[in-house]
């Protein structure tokens, strides 16, 4: 039987929304995040992930100052019947699913008889392309070609968009679906037809400008499956708001950008502009660190509950000192890091040594407070 798990909300506070469930109802926190679509919290009774965003688009068309459902998902033990029972109603997809084979959860979106969006990406684990040809052998088409690019698959199997959009050019796609699926399509789904999608006058300047690379390449999905192709897409030049960006896929790889470099035998430059407030978290934080064991066995068993219960002792001690999220976030990865990288704060304390950990919050907080 299908079952309703998840709720997004839409909000103009996450912060205050997030704090007053949790308060109210001991619903616990499950992640944050800040990207190109929302930002806000996932929280959770233990059963139904609720989502509280403020998004940054108008996604379904309520304008921005709407409030109220957002989206909901919905459980099945089979997604492809209850794929085509959503399309027989009325229903039509969106994107893709992942490999069916594959252990663990996927989502598949699809648009319902009124709009409501179904999607997936390509990421780390969205894309097989045993399903892809099959689907496509039947005529299914998806409408949107996403990357879900980010740190743990720019280095593969994702490695970019214009890798991803090869990837449809050798399922079957013709050049010009490729781009009406990255451009057009998109733009039109996420109500930004007026700022993005096309390059017609009076639009803002964001243009890739590329080449069809004729040779022998090999492309994979992400669960190690592979195809031969004879062409791939190569991105030259971009323009963001008409400034040009020279394409460099080595520095877009730089290991600074997708992997965690703690800066083990010094404090980072961003420490010394860390606020009063912050320094007084960090301080705080140690405290309530030094309750909670975890250790390096942690990291290689991947104990995700040890990874909540540091992201959540993390938001008792921001609540508790009445610190915003992004400056309480700031406060801790300043303290390890000297390039930016997001990663779930439980998650990220979790991969440093313990005893290294509490003696670097306590050392920042202690020496900064004592100069100030």
């Amino acid at each position: 039987m299908a079952k309703l798990r998840h709720i997004a909300i839409a909000c103009k506070d996450p912060d205050a929304m997030a704090d007053f469930y949790i308060k109210a109802f001991d619903f616990k926190m499950v992640r944050s995040g800040d990207g190109p679509l929302a930002y806000g919290h996932h929280i959770s009774d233990g059963t139904i992930d609720l989502a509280i965003l403020r998004f940054k688009s108008d996604q379904i068309g309520k304008g921005m100052d709407y409030t109220g459902l957002h989206h909901f998902g919905i459980l099945v033990e089979d997604v492809d019947k209850a794929a085509k029972q959503v399309e027989a109603l009325g229903g039509k997809h969106y994107m893709d699913q992942a490999d069916a084979e594959r252990v663990g959860g996927f989502e598949v979106k699809l648009y319902g008889p009124e709009g409501v969006l179904f999607d997936v990406g390509f990421g780390g684990y969205n894309f097989s392309w045993r399903v892809a040809e099959k689907a496509y052998a039947q005529d299914f088409v998806p409408d949107i070609i996403s990357s879900d690019l980010q740190q743990f698959n720019v280095a593969g199997p994702a490695y970019s968009l214009a890798n991803v959009a090869t990837c449809f050019l050798k399922l079957g796609l013709s050049l010009q679906q490729v781009i009406e699926r990255v451009t057009v399509n998109p733009a039109r789904a996420l109500k930004m037809s007026d700022i993005a999608g096309t390059l017609a006058p009076g639009m803002p300047a964001d243009i890739t400008v590329f080449r069809v690379e004729r040779g022998a390449f090999t492309f994979a999905d992400t669960t190690s499956h592979t195809r031969d192709f004879d062409q791939r897409i190569v991105p030259t030049i971009a323009f963001k708001n008409g400034q040009r960006i020279d394409c460099d896929l080595e520095r877009c790889q730089d290991e600074r950008n997708w992997l965690l470099q703690v800066a083990e035998d010094h404090e980072p430059e961003a420490v010394k502009r860390l606020t009063a407030q912050q320094l007084g978290f960090l301080d705080a934080l140690a405290a309530k660190l030094a309750t909670i064991p975890w250790d390096v066995s942690s990291v290689e068993t991947f104990d995700y509950g040890k990874a909540l219960a540091l992201q959540e002792a993390f938001h008792q001690v921001r609540v508790g000192e009445g610190i915003p999220l992004r400056a309480a976030l700031t406060a801790v990865f300043d303290s390890f890091l000297d390039s930016p990288f997001s990663i779930q704060v439980g998650l990220f304390l979790m991969r440093l040594d313990r005893s290294f950990a509490l003696e670097r919050l306590r050392r920042v907080s202690g020496a900064r407070r004592l100069v100030a």
